[in-house]
């Protein structure tokens, strides 16, 4: 027994039996070696979503709620008029503009597993530091009454170019038959003009084109001119985005559609539509540690892609640009998922790329199309 008791107490002595002493205090019915306490874990990260769409509130929830089950990880979603003194580790920029305002505790995320998703192109950077990771994007183009250029005996599909646009407009506005013009009138507030600058090339031919062939007496009618003349059969064409004619194709009883702006640069026939990214997602770099890492890793969640599943980021029923995303809502946006999709050059525009001033010079122009009135547009654009 004495011998036993030595052993014991050599055995505490070099710590694995930590709890020998309070045995030999009397502790009675204590275990005489206590398993070895084990360090703490670290803390678990956690999630904080900004969110400032509230119609999307409900579906960020759902998919919080998903990843929480999945992971453990605690993923809230803040409405934007909620957000008071909380510090959030995801959230939402709407451009360059906006970035210029945060970009120092923007995290870069160009190495992160979540950016190999989606084309480098339609990321927001600040310099060569990827900043964001698009969130909505919208198509913009040439929309078209698919079924009033069959009244005028036209396909599309057959329009690759603007020689072809201007020959079918010449055809339109020729035939007194037809109780419809080619263009509607163009909302100059619009995003509209911001594409018309980012485009390369004159756009003077086209802009003449344009002006010429309207259903309204003032081709730069504001409002919801286009999408009225649109909706009421009374022009064929129309410049605008997958996103806002989105109701309108419907009630064009699936009828419109969209096509590239073709305003006879090179090689166009090749061209696809344009594209805005209207929101990014972008993580903060001043957080914990462990929050930072968390949320890295529901981003990767929301846009990962693994062979023909459609990425969770889906189930928000909002268009995004990543690998198999599959989610569209009209014949319009089922175009623009095809170009995505195929690798098509969509040339990315932002409202940055409209210099201050051009809608006015373009109406003066439209008002009195004079080489100087042109000139005052050109000079904008340079």
């Amino acid at each position: 027994m004495v011998m036993r008791k030595r052993i014991v107490a050599i055995l505490c002595l070099l710590g694995l039996c930590g709890g020998y002493f309070g045995y030999n205090m009397g502790m009675r019915g204590a275990d005489p070696c206590p398993p070895a306490p084990t360090a703490p874990s670290a803390p678990a990260g956690q999630v904080r979503f900004i969110n400032s769409d509230p119609a999307l509130q409900e579906a960020w929830e759902t998919i919080a709620a998903a990843y929480t089950e999945k992971t453990g990880t605690e993923v809230q979603i803040i409405p934007a008029q909620q957000q008071g003194e909380i510090v959030p580790t995801l959230f939402t920029v709407s451009d360059e503009t906006e970035l210029e305002q945060i970009v120092d505790v923007c995290y870069e995320l160009s190495a992160e597993r979540a950016a190999h998703h989606v084309q480098d192109r339609y990321t927001l950077k600040s310099g060569k530091k990827m900043c964001g990771l698009p969130l909505e994007v919208e198509g913009y183009g040439l929309i078209y009454n698919s079924k009033l250029l069959r009244d005028a005996g036209i396909t599309a599909s057959d329009i690759r170019s603007f020689s072809k646009l201007t020959e079918v407009v010449n055809i339109i506005a020729g035939n007194s038959a037809l109780k419809f013009e080619p263009f509607a009138c163009l909302d100059m507030n619009s995003a509209a003009i911001d594409l018309l600058a980012s485009l390369p090339g004159d756009i003077r031919p086209f802009w003449d084109l344009y002006i010429r062939n309207t259903a309204c007496s003032d081709v730069t009618a504001e409002g919801s001119g286009p999408m009225t003349e649109i909706a009421e059969w009374k022009a064929a064409f129309c410049i605008g985005s997958t996103k806002e004619f989105r109701e309108m194709a419907a009630m064009s009883e699936g009828n419109l559609n969209i096509m590239p702006l073709y305003i006879g640069g090179e090689k166009e026939a090749a061209q696809g539509l344009c594209l805005r990214v209207d929101t990014y997602l972008c993580v903060r770099n001043d957080v914990e540690k462990q929050d930072l890492e968390a949320t890295l890793d529901f981003l990767d969640y929301l846009v990962h892609t693994t062979g023909s599943e459609a990425p969770v980021i889906d189930q928000l029923g909002i268009f995004t640009p990543y690998g198999t995303a599959k989610f569209q809502s009209s014949p319009l946006e089922k175009t623009l998922r095809e170009q995505i999709q195929s690798g098509k050059q969509l040339l990315v525009f932002s409202a940055l790329d409209a210099p201050e001033g051009l809608a006015e010079a373009l109406k003066a122009y439209a008002a009195e199309p004079t080489d100087e009135n042109w000139a005052i547009v050109t000079d904008i654009l340079e």
